[in-house]
């Protein structure tokens, strides 16, 4: 193969041509000094990527031109990567043998002590000991207040068994004693005890328990009683 620097022709030998082998132009980084086309690179340039060249199929003959160069009758524009791509990878070596163990290393220095630990959980309880001897009587204590006396339960008046709503009645301790507890009964027709409610149910003085009822007018007729529970109390 041969260049005409003359013409700007890249010359394949005929023998290559007959026999139909391809040609694979590469310049290798050596700069051209202006062929026919205008075609080349400059020394401190960077090399272009993809060489083109005009190519006359029957006579072999390769002409180098720049990208934008259009090829005469009858070349047919051909373009050639500068490098090619990469190849496969290659398949993995074989493991090498292991190496030699090495010596031990010197003992390191003994580490600072570590911070207390937390306090543990308490143990289970011990069993019950042996009972301790007798001891000796202890003196006669103080004498305590005196108790509650005078117990009574006293049933208040019931209220008249209507439609009047709410209804409001009292049960009163007698004979200075003091109300300490209390309560009350209600009665409904048809037995719907359970609409009646009682919205008041307490103490209302030292010596009086109130008691109101209240059917928000479901129940015709009902009736309410207050109960005290009265006592002496010495202060």
């Amino acid at each position: 193969m041969g260049y005409c620097w003359l013409c700007g022709y890249m010359l394949m030998p005929r023998r290559l041509r007959l026999l139909g082998v391809p040609v694979v132009v590469a310049f290798a980084g050596v700069p051209l000094l202006a062929p026919v086309g205008g075609w080349g690179a400059a020394a401190g340039k960077p090399a272009t990527t993809t060489v083109y060249a005009c190519v006359i199929k029957d006579s072999g003959v390769v002409r180098l031109v720049k990208r934008t160069r259009k090829c005469r009758r009858p070349e047919r524009k051909l373009g050639w990567a500068r490098r090619g791509a990469a190849g496969l990878s290659g398949p993995q070596g074989q493991r090498g043998e292991p190496g030699a163990a090495a010596d031990a290393g010197a003992a390191g220095a003994a580490g600072a002590a570590g911070p207390a630990g937390g306090v543990g959980p308490a143990g289970p309880a011990g069993g019950i000991g042996p009972a301790g001897p007798a001891g000796s009587a202890g003196g006669i204590g103080p004498a305590g207040p005196a108790g509650v006396t005078g117990y009574l339960r006293v049933a208040g008046t019931a209220s008249a068994f209507d439609t009047v709503d709410p209804k409001t009645v009292t049960a009163v301790c007698p004979g200075g004693r003091v109300v300490v507890g209390g309560g009350y009964k209600l009665v409904a027709a048809t037995g719907n005890v359970g609409s009646v409610t009682p919205t008041q149910n307490q103490a209302t003085s030292d010596t009086e328990w109130t008691v109101t009822g209240d059917s928000d007018g479901v129940v015709a007729d009902f009736s309410v009683q207050a109960f005290a529970i009265c006592a002496s109390v010495t202060p």
